[in-house]
């Protein structure tokens, strides 16, 4: 008995060929597979006790064959975002798939008291989003609680919660209680300021910035939420790590030549955002012969300072600066091409929450939250890998809403 088969190499002959030389040379009965795996499989259900199963062909088919006993399966225990990012780095995911699966690696099992009804909504959320609710089987409505176990990963608890909001038979305090005993509020991250960079604003010393931050910072390592610093000085981007801090946020583009060897230094991924000047000088007048090509450039010199210094690209995430040295025309020209800055290789982080540039769209500057969520949807549509809000639960419904448009099986009930 014969099964040709077609290894995963360039060089490999068709199974079709194999099988007919068999067929012209042998007796055998020989049929074909399309790989190693599936012809191996075939094999070995139709061996009797005594038989023996031969392997015969290139390197690369005995190498196929002898992954189904050699392949290692290492089970991990990953209690926390941190062991998920771990393990997931250590099997050599990009910085951007590592960020968005996480969540997904992190089981959790809570066990609460609830009324009937809100047991009964809990598993069908629950359920909808692939997790479990097991409800006591003294399902009695008389009772005044009953006795539930919410199983799922941290992902699928941070999308019930923000289902629970504002939902009917008062489940939005679980929400709230399910938040703190399980952080799963880590979809956002805490983005600590100690200096601001609207137009006008004040320079904060050095030594007063660490004093502002590294205080709030050490309180929010303490859960298992990502913690982002956003200030342009090297010594206050250190001490920032040293406190907690997992990201970087440079609005001046890396212009203090120190930042990126901080953020080399200590592994940690930094934001290189395009602004001519930080703060911004509102009476500033800035021309730009192509206002996308030009941020692209600008960006592409300070990624590879940041390459130089030893991040890989999936660690710089490039931000186009909307509403930093450019007019709302530009900043909505920039928003509705952002797609042409994965030219560049690195995770693209938009800001957009709240400013100036939306009053073209009805909106006010500092209370915009329709024009804002609107501009997450678009962001997201045209390849935006994070998007930084103020608003988090309506604006995460927006990126999923895009999401949906862009792979609609994926939301496939069926």
């Amino acid at each position: 008995h014969v099964v040709a088969c077609e290894p995963d190499h360039d060089r490999a002959e068709d199974e079709t060929v194999v099988a007919r030389a068999f067929e012209r040379e042998t007796d055998a009965a020989v049929e074909t597979r399309s790989d190693v795996a599936g012809a191996l499989d075939v094999a070995l259900d139709a061996a009797d006790a005594g038989d023996a199963v031969v392997v015969a062909g290139s390197l690369h088919a005995v190498a196929e064959a002898r992954a189904r006993w050699a392949r290692p399966k290492v089970p991990k225990r990953v209690d926390s975002l941190a062991e998920a990012e771990a393990t997931l780095e250590d099997a050599d995911v990009g910085g951007p798939g590592v960020w968005r699966m996480r969540g997904k690696a992190v089981h959790r099992v809570v066990r609460t008291r609830v009324q009937p009804r809100q047991a009964q909504y809990l598993k069908e959320e629950l359920l909808s989003l692939g997790g479990e609710c097991a409800i006591s089987a003294l399902n009695d409505q008389d009772r005044e609680n009953l006795d539930v176990v919410l199983l799922g990963t941290l992902a699928q608890f941070r999308r019930l919660v923000e289902k629970l909001d504002g939902q009917p038979y008062g489940l939005a305090p679980l929400a709230d209680e399910l938040r703190a005993t399980l952080s799963v509020q880590t979809e956002r991250v805490p983005d600590s300021v100690p200096e601001a960079a609207r137009p006008g604003a004040d320079v904060v010393p050095v030594d007063e910035e660490i004093e502002r931050v590294v205080p709030v910072i050490e309180a929010l390592a303490e859960t298992e939420a990502m913690v982002s610093i956003d200030t342009r000085k090297a010594p206050v981007a250190r001490a920032a790590i040293e406190a907690g801090a997992d990201l970087l946020n440079d609005v001046s583009g890396l212009e203090d030549p120190e930042m990126r060897l901080v953020a080399a230094d200590h592994d940690v991924p930094v934001v290189v955002m395009h602004s001519i000047e930080t703060p911004v000088d509102p009476d500033s007048d800035v021309h730009y012969d192509d206002v996308v090509a030009d941020v692209i450039d600008y960006l592409t010199e300070r990624v590879l300072l940041a390459e130089k210094a030893g991040l890989d690209r999936s660690q710089i995430l490039v931000d186009p600066g909307l509403g930093f040295g450019k007019s709302p025309r530009e900043s909505f020209e920039l928003l509705g091409r952002l797609g042409e800055l994965r030219a560049l290789g690195c995770p693209v982080l938009v800001g957009h929450s709240h400013k100036s540039m939306l009053e073209l769209a009805g909106g006010k500057a500092g209370d915009a939250l329709p024009e804002t969520v609107a501009a997450t949807a678009i962001a997201a549509d045209r390849g935006a890998d994070i998007i930084r809000v103020h608003d988090a639960a309506e604006n995460v419904n927006a990126v999923r809403v895009a999401m949906a448009a862009a792979d609609p099986d994926a939301v496939d009930p069926e």
